[in-house]
């Protein structure tokens, strides 16, 4: 009768009649059971639950190691993959894989601080990418940015590209015109090679200026050559004549005045007046290959000098 009993505990020891409490999380350990009657001690593999139970290990010596490995025979995911925490107790596959030194987000990163790219890599888009602000729709770079390479910096989509050092002052690019702004508004444009010896100016009241005075042209369309004050449509400054020259087209000197039309030899040099009637109405006429000077009134030939005289 002992016996049958003895067998009968066995089989509902070794079969799973015997209860024990169970988790989500179940690493299999070696639990014994002991008949006290026939003092005889059975081990069997069963179900622990964790639940405010402390986990170490020991070598075979007895002494406590501080890594161990717990295989559970429950162990799933995908290789390369970084798992995280389905729930309180439950381990899911996340987006994020990882292979040799480089990690893969299948998905957005959003983060509330900082990014910090060390080394030499940088960001690399490799599609049709975008960086974008969610705020205000920018990109702003503090510091230099860089396109190398034979890459080009584009700007599209109709906006305009502003450069410079604060919201108020900056040079603004799009497709139709290049702005400088200043305090808020419209500003000078200076344009100068990199060791500064040519600067081409604009300012906002449509005057055009190379290095100040070379060459300045007004808002009405004046011309100046050296003088930022034109007194004719084209104003030739060299120097103050001491009066106040009018004309459309002046040559002005503080020393002697040369006009000069230069041909070759073979060749004549003349100034010609005309109007509506007649193209050359008057001419005065230098021939060089003959020596000779020829006046022309009422588009007829008047009177000729020799080198004779």
């Amino acid at each position: 009768m002992k016996r049958a009993l003895l067998v009968a505990v066995l089989v509902a020891f070794l079969t799973g009649g015997y209860s024990f409490a169970q988790t989500e999380f179940q690493p299999s350990v070696s639990s014994t059971a002991k008949i006290a009657d026939e003092g005889t001690t059975v081990t069997r593999r069963d179900v622990l639950n964790f639940t405010g139970v402390e986990i170490t290990c020991t070598d075979d010596a007895g002494n406590e190691r501080t890594n161990c490995a717990l295989d559970t025979g429950l162990a799933t995911g995908t290789s390369g993959t970084i798992p995280k925490f389905g729930s309180s107790n439950t381990l899911v596959d996340s987006i994020v894989t990882e292979s040799g030194t480089t990690a893969t987000v299948a998905g957005s990163v959003n983060t509330t601080g900082g990014v910090d790219v060390q080394g030499a890599a940088g960001i690399t888009l490799s599609n049709d990418e975008t960086i974008t602000n969610a705020v205000d729709g920018t990109v702003k770079v503090l510091g230099i940015l860089s396109v190398r390479d034979s890459s080009d910096l584009n700007a599209t989509g109709g906006g305009v590209a502003h450069i410079g050092s604060s919201d108020t002052d900056y040079l603004a690019l799009d497709p139709n015109e290049i702005q400088s702004m200043t305090g808020g508004a419209a500003g000078e444009l200076h344009i100068n090679t990199h060791g500064g010896g040519t600067n081409v100016h604009s300012v906002t009241d449509g005057v055009f200026s190379v290095n100040t005075s070379d060459l300045y042209v007004e808002a009405l369309g004046d011309i100046g050559a050296g003088t930022t004050d034109p007194d004719g449509k084209f104003h030739i400054w060299a120097g103050s004549s001491g009066g106040s020259p009018s004309g459309d087209f002046i040559v002005e000197d503080d020393a002697y005045v040369n006009l000069t039309l230069s041909s070759p030899s073979d060749k004549t040099g003349r100034i010609d007046f005309g109007d509506v009637l007649s193209n050359n109405a008057g001419r005065i006429e230098y021939h060089h290959s003959a020596d000779r000077m020829d006046f022309d009134a009422g588009a007829t030939h008047t009177l000729s000098i020799t080198s004779a005289g």
